[in-house]
């Protein structure tokens, strides 16, 4: 694995200088344990302790460095600031083995933590009543390994033979999920995401698909698309929010 490091940038300078930041008690050095470090805290208070112990004249962005190996140029990541989701998951994270993917060895999210769960069953039922396709570069351009392992699960979920192959590619799904990378990736895209969008949250809503689908899973029933608006169901239910898994 590489090194992770917190680090200082000045972006007006030419040669682009970049220091490395140490806090006395704090440990820098992994991807969740600078996240769990700043996450805790606003940008206005992460500065605030990094002035405090250095002279960073000219530094104007903070970022993480990630050392790839001896030679590479390195790869930086925004650092994340107010985030109660990765700090908590940031604090359970334990090296896991995985039988599957590019990477055997990773670093995880403990599945039985309480947050985890939360936004694993989110992502499932977002999963299951939504086109995906529709939504890939709002949520998973920079996940293709989570992407993937979705479209695989959804043929399986809407081919005649169901069952333990679908149990097997939710399994899948889910340790993925609890990558810490993917995980990471994962929420800063539903961060933008509702950033985008805040303004028009009032007026979000499913295509008739979607909600025909919701339905259909809900009420064990088929009706079509084209039966959503004859059936009231825009006006008479509110399925903008609805969780259609069991927690």
């Amino acid at each position: 694995m590489g090194k992770y490091s917190l680090v200082v940038i000045n972006c007006d300078d030419v040669k682009r200088r970049v220091r490395e930041i140490k806090i006395d008690g704090v440990d820098l050095t992994n991807l969740f344990t600078i996240d769990n470090f700043t996450s805790g805290m606003n940008l206005q208070q992460l500065w605030r302790i990094i002035w405090a112990k250095y002279d960073l004249h000219g530094f104007n962005k903070l970022a993480i460095k990630y050392d790839v190996k001896k030679g590479e140029k390195p790869i930086y990541y925004d650092v994340i600031v107010d985030n109660k989701i990765i700090n908590i998951c940031s604090e359970d994270v334990e090296l896991k083995y995985f039988a599957d993917g590019k990477y055997r060895y990773s670093y995880a999210i403990r599945r039985d933590n309480v947050i985890f769960r939360r936004v694993f069953d989110d992502l499932m039922n977002f999963i299951d009543i939504c086109d995906v396709d529709k939504y890939r570069e709002m949520y998973f351009r920079n996940n293709k390994e989570l992407f993937r392992l979705i479209k695989i699960y959804n043929s399986t979920f809407n081919s005649m033979i169901q069952g333990k192959d679908c149990e097997k590619f939710e399994s899948m799904i889910e340790d993925e999920l609890s990558r810490y990378v993917t995980f990471r990736k994962y929420i800063i895209s539903l961060d933008r995401a509702s950033n985008m969008n805040r303004h028009d949250k009032s007026n979000f809503s499913y295509t008739d698909e979607e909600t025909a689908s919701m339905y259909n899973r809900e009420n064990d029933e088929f009706i079509e698309p084209s039966e959503v608006r004859q059936m009231g169901l825009v006006d008479d239910f509110d399925y903008k929010r609805k969780l259609v898994r069991s927690k």
